[in-house]
């Protein structure tokens, strides 16, 4: 399959559990349609979670053996990574801005979701270590 079809596949795929998740979910009787939300949210953050760690130990097996499939594999990842942290993060403070009148409080599992990203960004700093060069959300030079 060629990666456009792939791409599509994914996309379809998303936007119908989005539909699924508003649409069809029943209601919470607490919180509402608000708890909704949850659908996207949680997965968002354990994908972005898993990915990071995954990146992470990736890019330390390709500092000691280094195979362009695993700089591939880790380049991958810290997209991934990116990208479902910052849904998981908006959408968190979207549910926390109506549930406890703030967007964002300092408890440590919140820290800990920020602090994700800073191994996201260590893992890019090996591949660079490295001599690789990395791109994140498929920039690449044409």
């Amino acid at each position: 399959m060629t990666r456009v079809v792939m791409l599509m596949l994914v996309i379809i795929a998303q936007v119908a559990a989005l539909v699924i998740c508003l649409r069809l979910a029943p209601r919470e009787a607490t919180m509402g349609t608000l708890q909704r939300i949850f659908y996207l949210h949680a997965p968002a953050a354990w994908t972005s979670l898993c990915a990071f760690a995954a990146l992470f130990a990736a890019a330390a097996a390709d500092l000691a053996r280094p195979t362009a499939r695993r700089a591939a594999l880790a380049r991958a990842l810290g997209d991934v990574g990116l990208l479902f942290g910052l849904v998981a993060v908006v959408s968190g403070s979207i549910w926390a801005r109506y549930s406890w009148g703030v967007a964002w409080v300092w408890e440590p599992k919140l820290a800990y979701v920020m602090g994700a990203g800073q191994i996201g960004l260590l893992a890019t700093l090996i591949l660079k270590l490295r001599g690789l060069e990395v791109y994140t959300m498929a920039r690449s030079p044409k």
